[in-house]
């Protein structure tokens, strides 16, 4: 049993890297409509105002007390860990000054890497580009809808 040699080059057939390119070109386009829908989001629904929306409000008491006492408070009343947000919220505060505008961008930035994470996992999963496109889209309009629900389970 001997070791034989190819004579055949290493490199990629250009077909390959033909595809590869396209492939990753074809991610980008889809990247960029992903990117285009959280931005009409923001627009559609203009979250702006320094008050406390949704989940605003649940890590920015946190955030204040670590800001101002350089401890970590976990509000009492919260369902969740909020330790993320809470450190999170502080870097920008930190950078911008407190206000609770600073903070939903802050969520919102984190909603844009979370559908780009989603998109690049499901495509590490075979689905084709515009199937993880969509995949992520139903993903974000179920997390959406699971919001709206919970809401009007609490207030009952």
């Amino acid at each position: 049993m001997g070791l034989s040699l190819s004579t055949e080059p290493c490199f990629p057939d250009s077909q390959d890297v033909a595809t590869r390119h396209e492939s990753v070109m074809n991610d980008r386009r889809y990247l960029a409509l992903l990117i285009a829908f959280q931005l009409l989001m923001i627009a559609v629904i203009q979250p702006y105002g320094n008050f406390p929306v949704n989940d605003d409000w649940a890590f920015a008491q946190s955030a204040i007390w670590l800001d101002a006492e350089h401890r970590i408070r976990l509000s009492n009343w919260t369902a969740m860990n909020l330790l993320p947000q809470t450190v999170a919220g502080v870097l920008v505060t930190a950078a911008v000054g407190f206000s609770f505008d600073a903070l939903r961008h802050l969520s919102q930035v984190v909603a844009l890497l979370a559908s780009i994470s989603a998109f690049y996992f499901f495509r590490s999963a075979s689905l084709t580009a515009a199937q993880a496109f969509v995949a992520t889209l139903v993903l974000i309009a179920m997390r959406s809808e699971e919001r709206r629900v919970g809401k009007e389970c609490r207030s009952r």
